[in-house]
């Protein structure tokens, strides 16, 4: 296991209490038990493992997931996870943001991992009618790297 920076190590804390944070509340409003469950012992694995990667992806699985509640309840979830974390939902690093907004300012994907991570946003985006432009752009960068 490699040996994380401080600032890893700040993340991978400030992630789980996000995650912790959301799972908790989402449970109590909707059925997503077997879901949280899961949800859990990946944020346990990726703690133990010192992930994270794959704390990120967790982090952007949960914030998807948050689609599925109701507007006031998500907005509940936000104000309980600013007041238990000091952290704004909105504001939680995102490293594969920033990895996309290097790629799409490159012009070009070159490896598979950036391949899959602009694969993922389009399907995360693909229903969101203000995200078309997007879709569209990370679309070009994906059917340009599978020729």
């Amino acid at each position: 296991m490699a040996k994380l920076t401080p600032d890893h190590l700040r993340e991978l804390g400030e992630l789980r209490s996000v995650c912790d944070t959301i799972i908790e509340l989402m449970g109590k409003y909707e059925d997503l038990g077997k879901i949280g469950l899961r949800m859990q012992a990946a944020i346990e694995d990726a703690v133990t493992l010192q992930n994270v990667r794959g704390m990120r992806t967790i982090a952007r699985d949960l914030r998807a997931l948050m689609a599925a509640v109701q507007p006031a309840q998500r907005a509940e979830i936000e104000r309980e996870v600013l007041r238990r974390t000091g952290l704004e939902l909105a504001a939680v690093p995102d490293a594969d943001q920033l990895r996309i907004a290097r790629v799409v300012e490159r012009g070009r994907i070159v490896n598979e991992g950036e391949y899959h991570l602009l694969r993922a946003r389009i399907d995360e985006i693909s229903g969101d009618l203000v995200s078309q432009a997007e879709a569209r752009q990370l679309q070009a960068l994906v059917d340009a790297f599978a020729v």
